[in-house]
């Protein structure tokens, strides 16, 4: 493709198999919706192009369709590819909304960077161990000696910056702003506990108290490097988190060590993309569906978005859908027709 010549007279040398990305020059890249049905695969005409002025995006019906992205440091054109599914226009949406993807983070990290206040007003952060009540609001065991504790008596308004790093090495984060409150109710106490707990297996000492940060508002992003999205503590706290987050990362190594050739009949099957891909690794799944990066033969690295046909609503029933796509994948890949199955039952009724 011409989209690997970004830098006219320059030989650029052959990267390894799906290189880490860094920050070096960041352009906007495209995004192209991607069928989840081999029969509506083909109705996308596009070809893959250059950004440029005029053309960023090519669904401007869809905003969130442009980003930003690193190029690695060969300076090798990374293009996001999301899905688009026509046959399943009825879905509001294809990803976890910003406040859904910010309450599977704090519900899976246990770690976050607690940011407060000094006496001469400079910022001040420090890794902390957290759990989250069913709102999501962090809640923190800190000593009575503790700088943090300190700081909150003086100010008690803090922010809580908490990120993963997934399979694919993206590393999506929030940060979370809100008020700390000291908790003193003897039964809010025993119900912090028990889930602190649950989350630690440990107990408190005399000199620890559980602090309670009531959300206002978060800032989350999908990757280091890209444009974050502000998110309501009202909807925030109204989100839940994906019913997939406890088991994605078993699911994205097992089809990546046992699946490989399914992933890679994936990108033919149901993103319609034409090129040879010599490299696809599955980054990440939840319940509207799964990311998947590719490498192809003119050193090009796509992501690619890929919906589910419908939301799942477990590990199960992800794993379910994953082997019917594949099947229909590999019936795709072959041109093969299944037979009629003929019914069996009393002829003459």
């Amino acid at each position: 493709m011409a989209m690997a010549m970004a830098m006219e007279g320059l030989s650029l040398p052959s990267p390894p198999p799906l290189p880490m990305p860094r920050t070096v020059s960041c352009l906007p890249h495209n995004r192209i919706f991607c069928s989840s049905l081999p029969s509506t695969a083909h109705a996308i005409a596009h070809s893959f192009r250059k950004p440029s002025p005029n053309h960023f995006g090519f669904y401007p019906q869809h905003p969130a369709c442009l980003s930003f992205s690193c190029f690695p440091v060969a300076r090798i054109p990374s293009l996001r590819v999301v899905a688009k599914v026509a046959a399943l226009s009825e879905r509001t949406s294809l990803r976890p909304s910003c406040a859904e993807a910010a309450r599977t983070l704090t519900d899976v990290c246990t770690e976050g960077t607690l940011c407060t206040l000094t006496e001469e007003g400079w910022p001040l952060g420090t890794a902390v161990r957290f759990t989250v009540d069913l709102e999501g609001n962090p809640i923190f065991r800190l000593n009575s000696w503790a700088i943090h504790t300190y700081h909150l008596k003086e100010e008690s308004r803090c922010s809580l910056h908490v990120q993963m790093e997934q399979p694919g090495h993206r590393k999506p984060q929030c940060t979370l702003q809100g008020i700390v409150m000291k908790v003193v109710d003897l039964k809010v106490q025993q119900k912090i506990q028990a889930a602190w707990e649950g989350r630690f297996t440990e107990l408190p000492l005399e000199e620890e108290w559980f602090y309670v940060m009531n959300v206002d508002q978060v800032l989350q992003a999908s990757d280091m490097g890209e444009k974050g999205m502000w998110v309501s503590g009202v909807e925030y706290k109204q989100a839940a988190p994906d019913p997939l987050r406890e088991y994605a990362v078993t699911i994205v190594e097992d089809m990546n060590r046992k699946y490989w050739e399914d992933i890679r009949r994936f990108c033919n099957a149901y993103s319609s993309l034409d090129l040879q891909v010599e490299e696809a690794h599955m980054t990440w799944v939840d319940r509207h569906g799964f990311d998947l990066r590719v490498l192809t033969s003119s050193q090009e690295i796509l992501e690619i978005r890929i919906p589910f046909s419908r939301e799942v609503t477990d590990e199960r029933d992800a794993r379910s859908t994953l082997t019917m796509m594949a099947q229909i994948a590999w019936e795709y890949e072959r041109n093969y027709t299944p037979l009629e199955v003929q019914m069996i039952g009393n002829q003459g009724t």
